[in-house]
């Protein structure tokens, strides 16, 4: 597991990068998120600064990280305002180990760094 974060942290090309970010925004934002958050969820890692991905790209991503244990999915009805809910998938980091794959992470340790500030900016206020 460790080994396989370690290499998509060498890869270069899109698809490797989007299975990083996803288990990045995982790790982030508590350890499970629902599959229409995902794109968003990245977008903020990037503080804006890189589009969000596609859905259809983040499911392929989820495939190939659910095959190798990283992840967990699991179909449900999301609470919404409407009275029945929406049906969306939950996204489960399913290895804790990822979470010290990454701590040394630039992008979450950048993303860390801006809340930081922005609690610092807060509290001159």
């Amino acid at each position: 597991m460790a080994e396989y974060v370690e290499q998509l942290k060498l890869e270069s090309d899109e698809a490797s990068r989007l299975k990083l970010d996803v288990l990045r925004a995982l790790v982030v934002f508590g350890g499970s998120l629902w599959l229409s958050e995902i794109p968003s969820s990245i977008e903020r890692l990037y503080l804006g600064e890189r589009a969000a991905p596609s859905t259809s790209d983040v499911k392929k991503a989820l495939k190939d990280l659910a095959s190798r244990g990283l992840v967990r999915t699991e179909e449900r009805v999301r609470g919404t305002d409407k009275p029945q809910g929406e049906k969306d998938v939950l996204v489960l980091l399913a290895d804790g180990r990822v979470r010290g794959s990454l701590l040394s992470d630039e992008v979450l340790n950048r993303y860390y760094l801006s809340l930081t500030e922005e609690l610092g900016k807060l509290r001159k206020e």
